[in-house]
């Protein structure tokens, strides 16, 4: 099988580091004379820390390297820190310095990278210096929180207040350093120091303005049922070697399994909308949540209007309301538009435009992990959602699809985890759904050659 696109970037991250390294270790050793003892010490905690950080971007590298930028940020930032804390003299750079690349890897790429990283600039700049610092542990410590605190950031006012708190902190510390002389507030070393920390906050904000939409494009778009299927092409095998019957007795109902239980779902209540709008309203091109749709996220929209396709095709093919069907799966993930917290997003944005009970239940139930779909036409949206996100998540991760397999995946963990059980339908029913989904993306040829989900 080829190396995935992660892959390699996490290749290409690690060698660099390592050459980076090395490159450094010996620039310090030819410019400052060091003693040999001394510098192989050095040698040998670098290589430590490094093997440390490679493990743990070998275990998240799917998550880390989703875009090529990753690669240039989490390399240039190791790269410059690490020069920086070899020679601070002849660069002259502040300490304060060594540690806001920690914060720009925890805000921009991953939380736990810049933990990392803060732990390993600290550990390097002692061993280097062969003293902590006062100074130098305030600024490991105030990157480590920093690097908490920025993962709250959701919009320009957040990084105000984190701007304001890291004012503060620098107060406090400015205070405890010079005895607490407020005179000593204006030393020209700590105003530089809290002006570029405004500064890396201001620009990792703007920074991850420009990455976030470049790692949607290569993330699943949905919930974690999809991504529970990102199965290997091995593991997929396995899947359809086991002989399931799908066809049973017309009538049987399904068996509820214990994985999926009314105790672990969240059964949000619903209230009388009296200005409710009607599907043929909230379907009409001009209505303007759909003009909003279409105009702040197009990648939303048709990603949105490809699953609301297959919904209606497979809602007519299986005697469900289409136009129901089409009209939850085009508004299934609008709350996109607002925020991270997909669901609450949602209901807020279906309260505020007025959307119909039929359609706000689908919103709720599309991911089962907030409540069990309770009709035919959530079940539908469901599923379509899983099998065209799954099938543009592989393509991306150049793995060869079959849509047959795909879509037996997709039923096969249904059926296990039960989660049809509330929708009424019985397995016949389900087996029919299964073979109208095979119509529409298998035997339709005229449908896939329509790109529909290419």
């Amino acid at each position: 099988m080829n190396e995935t696109l992660e892959n390699r970037r996490f290749i290409l991250t690690s060698g660099m580091m390592l050459l980076l390294s090395l490159s450094g270790i010996l620039l310090l050793w030819f410019y400052k004379n060091s003693d040999i003892t001394r510098l192989i010490s050095f040698l040998l905690v670098v290589l430590i820390s490094d093997l440390c950080i490679i493990f743990y971007l070998g275990l998240k590298s799917k998550k880390v390297f989703q875009t090529k930028s990753a690669f240039w940020i989490i390399t240039a930032v190791y790269g410059l820190t690490f020069f920086a804390i070899c020679f601070p003299n002849t660069l002259s750079i502040h300490t304060s310095v060594f540690f806001i690349g920690a914060i720009l890897l925890a805000y921009v790429i991953d939380v736990n990278l810049g933990l990392v990283y803060a732990c390993i600039f600290f550990v390097f700049t002692c061993v280097l210096n062969r003293e902590i610092s006062l100074d130098v542990l305030f600024f490991f410590l105030i990157s480590l929180l920093l690097s908490i605190l920025v993962q709250t950031i959701s919009g320009f006012l957040s990084v105000l207040l984190l701007e304001l708190i890291t004012g503060l902190l620098f107060l406090v510390f400015g205070l405890i350093l010079y005895s607490y002389q407020w005179s000593a507030l204006l030393n020209p070393v700590l105003i530089f120091s809290f002006s570029f920390y405004f500064v890396i906050l201001l620009l990792s904000f703007f920074l991850r303005q420009i990455i976030s939409p470049l790692k949607e494009d290569t993330e699943t778009h949905v919930n974690g049922t999809v991504q529970a299927q990102a199965l290997t092409v091995k593991e997929e095998s396995k899947v359809i070697d086991k002989k399931v019957s799908w066809v049973t007795a017309q009538g049987t109902p399904f068996i509820t399994l214990q994985e999926v239980t009314s105790s672990t779902r969240t059964e949000l209540p619903m209230e009388e909308d009296a200005l409710a709008k009607s599907l043929e309203e909230i379907l009409s091109p001009d209505f303007e949540l759909l003009k909003r749709m279409k105009t702040e996220s197009n990648r939303l929209y048709r990603h949105s209007k490809e699953v609301a396709d297959l919904c209606s095709r497979v809602a007519e093919k299986t005697n469900s309301d289409s136009r129901l069907a089409y009209a939850g799966a085009l508004y299934h993930e609008v709350g996109r538009l607002m925020g991270s917290n997909l669901l609450e997003e949602s209901l807020v944005l279906a309260k505020e435009y007025h959307l119909p009970a039929s359609v706000i239940s689908i919103l709720k139930q599309h991911n089962y992990k907030n409540e069990l779909p309770q009709s035919s036409e959530a079940v539908i949206v469901m599923l379509s959602d899983n099998i065209i996100t799954m099938y543009h998540f592989m393509k991306k991760q150049e793995k060869e699809v079959s849509i047959v397999k795909l879509i037996d995946n997709t039923f096969h963990m249904h059926f296990n985890k039960g989660t049809i059980e509330a929708s009424g339908m019985t397995i016949n029913q389900f087996n029919q759904l299964r073979k109208a989904y095979l119509s529409e993306l298998v035997f339709d040829e005229d449908f896939m050659k329509g790109g529909n989900l290419e």
